[in-house]
């Protein structure tokens, strides 16, 4: 049967179950469902509806409570709710505000067909639990109250609300738990100042399926797992430090930590399934991460501060450091990885290609370390190299297979004198290509300087004197062989060859291969005028 209630009422089924088979309509006041003495009662709905309509002229309040559920459950078991009206549904006050719903240690289950709310929800002291059942619910109103809000079944709760404000904390113990409908609405209550706790139970999801970009300061944690569903440019910023250990995927749209600002947290723990999505670290202060990033999606660092990879990270989309440095003490799989601005460095192992662009730096190592690239390297910027004089150990970059000098090679020495005997293999590689275009410091000290000549066949940086020195001449049959000390490799041997009336002239010539060596040996060939040596330094 029908009931019209145009005052307060309430439902009490003291623990038991009640089947209405009627609708229920209210007037201006509030109907109130509750289990007095057991909090497991339940008023089940059979083929109508609860209708909250205020037919008899009475204008209510904005915000009026007229439904409130109190120590139990509502059941509906039958019927779909639309937008635009159905059990708890979308019906306004005769000022055209919204209704709302209020929720005290009670639940609304649903056991046949979803259901949208587009009422206003209060959580009360003792909290309110949606149970979506197998089902879909969609919350489309405010949602406020101290209480906190409990997600049940293996369903899905979409809250597409427009306001968040509740200070009781959120549970997903089972299903799906969906922020948005891709606009700008789904929210959750947390703040800098006062963030909130998301606990993610085992088997359950978090989802954002946002269309504008938004920071979310609440604290994720549990087992459960973390989805990004945005569309393609909209952001998900956590300005959290989140311990859930579920997985975290971006199947679309941008999933950011940290939004940038000095001193504001920003971290996850879990590994991430990047599918085609963008994974940006955006926290100014350093950060270290050993979770593994898979997938074909990209990788983006951001902020000045420094990132410290850890794990086995095998996705395939570009990595781009843009700001701060990504220091590699894992593994990179074979991503693309370039420098715009910043810095790559670590002791790790990048399989795929590097490229250090005019605004970007490499420094290997942490301290004095090895970076091992598995694939090509080019310069334009600034490499940087840690030397140790006093031990005779370096930054270096191993097992690439091609290495393109650019740039500036910066040197520093961390400890010991450099002398002339020095030599730093900063480089192994199958193939050297091209050259500096500038070291710093432009000499490693008084009456020395930097012979770059093996940089382009072995990767090593040489030091050799500055001083004038003789040359050293011996004889055998037809042989004359030359040399020098050899911390004068480097230096080149010139030539000439002149009548002895003639003498020295001008037209000196190099001596081919001399630089790589301190002694040469050259053949005397009888009636040859006189041949004049000498060395040379640069």
């Amino acid at each position: 049967n029908a009931s019209t209630n145009r005052g307060d009422a309430i439902i009490d089924v003291h623990g038991y179950s009640l089947t209405w088979y009627g609708s229920l309509q209210g007037g201006a006041g509030t109907l109130r469902v509750k289990s007095s003495g057991d909090p497991g009662g339940m008023l089940i709905l059979g083929t109508d509806k609860i209708a909250s309509i205020n037919p008899f002229g009475t204008v209510l309040p904005a915000g009026t409570v007229n439904l409130t559920i109190e120590d139990g459950t509502i059941v509906q078991t039958s019927g779909q709710v639309t937008p635009t009206g159905g059990e708890l549904g979308s019906e306004t006050n005769n000022s055209g505000a919204a209704l709302a719903i209020k929720i005290d240690n009670g639940q609304i289950r649903s056991e046949s067909g979803g259901y949208t709310f587009q009422r206003n929800l209060i959580l009360g002291p003792g909290g309110g639990s949606l149970d979506t059942g197998a089902w879909i619910q969609t919350f489309l109103g405010t949602i406020s109250g101290s209480g906190a809000l409990a997600k049940y079944g293996y369903g899905t709760l979409v809250l597409d609300n427009t306001s968040a404000t509740w200070s009781g904390g959120t549970a997903i113990h089972d299903g799906t738990l969906v922020l948005g409908r891709a606009g700008s609405n789904g929210l959750l209550p947390g703040t800098l100042a006062t963030p909130s706790s998301v606990v993610i139970d085992a088997g359950a999801t978090v989802k954002f399926n946002r269309g504008s970009n938004k920071s979310f300061f609440d604290i994720f944690s549990g087992a459960g797992s973390l989805n990004v569903a945005n569309t393609p440019t909209a952001k998900v910023r956590l300005v959290s430090d989140n311990t859930y250990t579920g997985p975290t995927t971006i199947s679309s749209g941008i999933l950011m930590i940290g939004q940038g600002n000095p001193g504001e947290p920003g971290s996850i723990v879990s590994s991430v399934v990047n599918n085609s999505g963008e994974l940006d670290f955006n926290r100014v202060e350093d950060l270290t991460y050993g979770g593994a990033i898979n997938g074909t999606g990209t990788v983006t660092k951001l902020a000045a501060g420094k990132l410290t990879l850890t794990g086995t990270n095998t996705y395939t989309g570009a990595t781009t450091v843009g700001a701060g440095a990504l220091v590699v003490n894992g593994v990179i799989g074979v991503s693309a990885v370039t420098v715009t601005n910043g810095t790559l460095s670590g002791n790790g192992l990048i399989l795929g290609p590097a490229t250090i662009q005019s605004a970007g730096l490499l420094a290997p190592g942490t301290s004095i370390g090895s970076l091992t690239i598995s694939n090509s390297l080019s310069l334009s910027g600034t490499a940087l190299m840690e030397l140790n004089a006093a031990s005779g150990t370096n930054d270096s970059v191993r097992g690439l297979t091609s290495v393109t000098y650019g740039g500036t090679l910066t040197l520093s020495n961390l400890s010991g004198t450099i002398t002339a005997s020095n030599a730093f293999k900063l480089f192994s590689a199958n193939t050297y290509i091209g050259a500096f275009a500038a070291l710093s410091p432009a000499s490693p000290g008084s009456g020395l300087a930097w012979n770059t000549n093996t940089l382009g066949t072995d990767g090593t940086l040489r030091v050799l004197s500055t001083a004038p020195v003789g040359i050293t001449t011996t004889t055998s049959a037809h042989l004359l062989t030359l040399s020098w000390p050899a911390d004068h490799t480097g230096w080149r041997l010139q030539s000439q060859t002149n009548s002895l009336s003639v003498g020295l002239s001008t037209n000196w010539f190099d001596v081919p291969n001399s630089t790589a060596t301190n002694q040469i040996g050259l053949a005397i060939a009888p009636g040859v005028g006189s041949v004049f040596y000498r060395l040379v330094y640069p």
